[in-house]
């Protein structure tokens, strides 16, 4: 239950404190966002993390006027992609088979499957999947 507690206590900054967050915990941050769960694995979508005071000033109009884009020491910014190539798949493939020890001809179906995915989806289509990823 220890899960379910941590959920119990989570809420959203509506002002931050000043108090930079460390690279150790955005990286814990991160890593969570990596082994986070998502349709096929594949996670379509890239994070960018910003600490440019300046650019995240540019940011902030098109952000609803958010104190929390220029007053948090890091914004994440969550990509979706709008395109799926088969590069990508052949490198998330890849990964699988590296990270399972397994042949990837074990994974051939699979592969199939999300490449007939990827192309048999417009590029808005292949964005509102991804971004229900993100």
């Amino acid at each position: 239950m220890e899960f379910i507690n941590a959920l119990e206590w989570r809420y959203a900054c509506k002002k931050m404190n000043g108090t930079p967050v460390s690279e150790e915990k955005v990286t814990a941050i991160l890593r969570a966002t990596q082994l986070a769960p998502t349709s096929m694995g594949l996670q379509p979508f890239t994070i960018l993390v910003i600490t440019d005071p300046e650019l995240r000033k540019k940011i902030q109009p098109i952000a609803y006027n958010q104190a929390q884009v220029v007053e948090g020491s890091h914004l994440l910014v969550f990509c979706a992609w709008s395109n799926i190539s088969p590069a990508q798949v052949e490198e998330y493939i890849s990964l699988i088979a590296t990270t399972r020890n397994i042949p990837e001809e074990k994974l051939a179906d699979f592969k199939k499957i999300l490449l007939d995915m990827a192309a048999n989806k417009t590029a808005e289509q292949n964005y509102e999947w991804a971004a229900r990823q993100a």
